[in-house]
């Protein structure tokens, strides 16, 4: 199981981030009143680059007081709203699901099995009870097949996350990668940059949800032969994929730090309406009649004096 990438480790990294974000606003202003005549001038005593760095960090922070993030706009919001969604619920709904799922499953045949283990019974309340466990074993195969979906659901769900938090990491990484070098090469050309700087992050992308169980009493022999792990397949595929960020500028920077988040943020959202969706038209197929295992007929709903068994003829 991967490592959860937490709002702590997210905000650690905006923080090493953001002073990065101050020296390029900095630098990228003093590129601009940085040119060749003053180059030039600095040679005979003039002012050189570093002042107008300094002159240029005293304007932005002026502008920006609380750090280089009021730059990034909404970007770090986008990003704790992703990490903060925790997996651990997912998680734990799984296991309360997949005990649900061991208690019905270990129930199949039980009911139906009565009257043929103790012979063959006949009147009115015979009739009464096999009607009740006709109607049982459809019913039970039904809410299998709905836990089995809810159980993938939950694997989806934690492992969505888990990963959207890991390409989020990795691109809060590459980002400051990024940064890091634009800033190397902002001094060493004492210029705008020409030339784009590049580093691989991670992305996200979706593969379908698929319905784990058979339908009907496939999906409870399938459960009965590997307990809840059978009802626990054909999960939500969340794929981890290489993405190039690069930029030559801070704006481009920023282009590329969005474009990327909102893949990830795609990704999520995707998933989560399409696990929904095929949930949804799963349960649509039956009605809660359908669905509810029907309740035995009481003493008061048949005639037991015309329930005889093949051993008094």
């Amino acid at each position: 199981m991967a490592d959860r990438y937490t709002l702590d480790q997210l905000e650690s990294d905006l923080s090493d981030l953001a002073p990065k974000i101050r020296e390029l606003l900095a630098l990228e202003v003093a590129v601009v009143e940085w040119n060749v005549i003053t180059a030039a001038a600095s040679l005979t005593g003039g002012p050189s680059f570093p002042i107008y760095y300094e002159g240029a960090l005293r304007q932005v922070d002026e502008q920006y007081p609380d750090g280089g993030l009021d730059f990034l706009g909404n970007l770090p919001d986008r990003c704790r709203r992703i990490v903060g969604i925790a997996p651990e619920p997912f998680r734990s709904a799984q296991g309360t699901l997949e005990a649900i799922a061991v208690d019905l499953v270990d129930l199949e045949g039980a009911p139906g099995n009565i009257l043929g283990k103790i012979g063959n019974w006949y009147g009115d309340a015979a009739e009464a009870f096999e009607e009740y466990f006709s109607g049982y074993a459809p019913a039970q195969a039904r809410q299998a097949e709905l836990l089995a979906s809810a159980i993938n659901a939950c694997m989806s769900l934690d492992e969505m996350v888990t990963a959207a938090g890991g390409a989020l990491r990795s691109q809060m990484k590459g980002a400051i990668e990024l940064a890091q070098s634009l800033i190397e090469g902002y001094w060493a050309a004492q210029s705008a940059l020409t030339v784009a700087v590049g580093v691989t992050v991670i992305g996200l992308a979706t593969m379908g949800f698929g319905l784990a169980a058979a339908a009907g009493a496939a999906a409870l022999a399938s459960a009965i032969g590997g307990g809840a792990g059978a009802l626990a397949s054909g999960v939500y595929s969340i794929q981890q994929v290489e993405k190039e960020m690069s930029a030559k500028s801070l704006e481009e920077f920023i282009d590329a730090l969005d474009a990327n988040l909102v893949e990830v943020e795609e990704a999520v959202n995707t998933a989560d309406q399409e696990i929904y969706d095929a949930i949804d038209a799963l349960r649509s197929e039956w009605t809660m009649r359908q669905i509810e295992i029907p309740a035995p007929p009481g003493a008061g709903d048949v005639d037991t004096e015309s329930f005889h068994h093949e051993s008094s003829f």
